[in-house]
């Protein structure tokens, strides 16, 4: 069970970060910081998705493969089994119905993610493909994924090999810092959206969203002000949609990550990062800029954090935009209240 209190002192993301979409990094750094949009369907207009269980395979088959599937990540442990597993899944997953689908997807994922967790380089690339990478100044996030597309433009045989082994099991490469690691690449995951539930189809979509451009590099919150609400609204959106009792056992661990991503959001929207804070650090002052964007901005009248957040701004107005007690007592009610509706 998540409990979301012991994250509350940190008022930051940086640690947050390294448990939502993967071990490794979520906080790499890239120059890109558009995204493509995320479709939002209102809150109970969700349509229940077609389980049709394909011709020829009864839920006692698609079971099987399930657990099969399952047998298969016991057998092929860490990022070199990846690649294995994602064979598995490209051959399985076109006989099953969408319940299943996604069942075998989000085990996939979270075996890759505990692959970068286990992994004692911590999901590094060799020591030969990171300097190649540094010597050819590819640092940029446009420049890395160029390269993912075309694994044979780095110019050497063994290289290649490693890039396009990351490629096939729906890993890719980001950097920070000179450092050059894995994540997972929510993209792959996206190829199959049109055959699972919406729910677990918005997921996928709110984590290639970050994947595109990450919210904070170097503890800094990197992407504009407007999209950042869109990502606390989209993942918001998706506990509106379903209890976590609904899911299956399988997507219980993409509800939890889910979860690691909306208090990260959070903190992002009442308090910055370390080096981007909501209240300046000198003067214990708001910036105009999030002064404008907190009295343009509120959640739906409907959400369970719509009145706490109405009163942290409320505060922060009688306050004269100053950071006081009664301010960070008010940011903490929002957290209170977004625990009590969402992460019990």
């Amino acid at each position: 069970m998540l409990k979301f209190k012991k994250y509350l002192d940190l008022k930051t993301v940086s640690v947050l970060a390294v448990a939502v979409l993967s071990a490794a990094a979520l906080t790499a750094c890239g120059t890109n910081t558009e995204a493509p949009p995320v479709d939002q369907t209102p809150p109970g207009e969700v349509e229940t998705p077609s389980n049709e269980i394909p011709a020829g395979s009864s839920e006692a088959e698609q079971q099987q493969i399930l657990d099969a599937f399952k047998q298969s990540i016991a057998e092929n442990p860490g990022i070199e089994g990846m690649n294995e597993l994602a064979v598995i899944l490209k051959d399985q997953i076109e006989s099953l119905s969408p319940e299943f689908t996604e069942r075998l997807l989000s085990l996939f994922e979270t075996a890759q993610i505990k692959a970068l967790e286990q992994d004692e380089r911590y999901g590094g690339v060799s020591d030969g493909l990171a300097a190649k990478l540094y010597e050819n100044k590819i640092f940029a996030k446009a420049d890395l994924t160029k390269l993912m597309d075309d694994p044979q433009s780095i110019g050497d045989a063994a290289l290649t090999e490693e890039i396009q082994g990351y490629k096939n099991a729906f890993y890719t490469i980001e950097t920070q810092e000179g450092m050059y690691y894995l994540v997972v690449d929510y993209n792959k995951y996206l190829a199959y959206q049109t055959q699972v539930s919406e729910w677990y189809s918005e997921y996928l979509k709110v984590m290639a969203r970050e994947l595109s451009a990450k919210t904070f590099s170097d503890a800094a919150m990197v992407i504009p002000l407007d999209e950042m609400w869109e990502r606390v609204t989209a993942a918001e959106s998706l506990f509106f949609r379903v209890q976590k009792e609904t899911l299956s056992l399988e997507l219980e661990d993409a509800h939890q990550r889910l979860q690691q991503y909306f208090i990260m959001m959070m903190n992002a929207l009442v308090y910055g990062g370390n080096n981007t804070p909501v209240y300046a650090y000198d003067t214990n002052a708001m910036s105009e800029e999030r002064i404008t964007f907190y009295e343009s901005h509120a959640f739906d009248s409907e959400s369970p954090i719509y009145n706490a957040f109405e009163a942290f701004k409320q505060v922060a107005r009688e306050e004269g935009y100053k950071q006081s007690e009664r301010v960070n007592a008010a940011r903490t009610a929002i957290f209170d209240a977004m625990e009590e509706a969402y992460l019990q």
